[in-house]
């Protein structure tokens, strides 16, 4: 339980901070807050899942003459959670700016391996990695497309057709 009030003091303050820092700093905040977030979850699922276990043992050592196992499901909150804040996994990819043609080979194939081949991600989050990893000319060319998974193939697209 204390872990649950020292996890809510914190989304207090860190609601203050954001609207005390500045705008330059805000993504890093931001980026920080979700890293102890996802924490917060890890660390309360073991838990539970601890507590879990030694009461599955104690039910276990309490009924005689029974071999079956019992097993107690997650809790439903943990569940909740875990399913209500959605994250894309933080990944590392070189950006590209369009600027240089030649480059787009490169940045292509290090994105394909990483992102688009990438079977546990839909069309709409690919498309947000792509976004967050093109500058210049290139976020130029695909900037008024909208996240959605038709756009995501115009996207690629529009990117391919620019080096000819």
């Amino acid at each position: 339980m204390q872990l649950i009030s020292n996890f809510e003091e914190l989304s207090t303050l860190d609601k203050e901070i954001e609207s005390l820092i500045d705008i330059q700093n805000l993504e890093e905040e931001i980026l920080t807050r979700e890293e102890y977030r996802d924490k917060f979850i890890i660390w309360k699922i073991q838990a539970e899942r601890y507590v879990g276990s030694v009461s599955n043992i104690a039910i276990q050592n309490s009924v005689e003459n029974q071999p079956q196992n019992i097993t107690l499901p997650l809790n439903s909150t943990v569940s909740s959670v875990l399913t209500n804040q959605p994250r894309l996994p933080k990944l590392t990819l070189e950006s590209f700016s369009g600027k240089d043609i030649s480059s787009l080979p490169s940045f292509r194939a290090r994105f394909k391996s990483a992102v688009h081949e990438n079977s546990s991600l839909n069309d709409v989050d690919k498309f947000s990695y792509l976004k967050s990893v093109v500058t210049s000319d290139a976020d130029l060319a695909i900037r008024g497309l909208t996240l959605t998974s038709e756009n995501y193939a115009k996207a690629i697209k529009i990117l391919e057709d620019r080096r000819t």
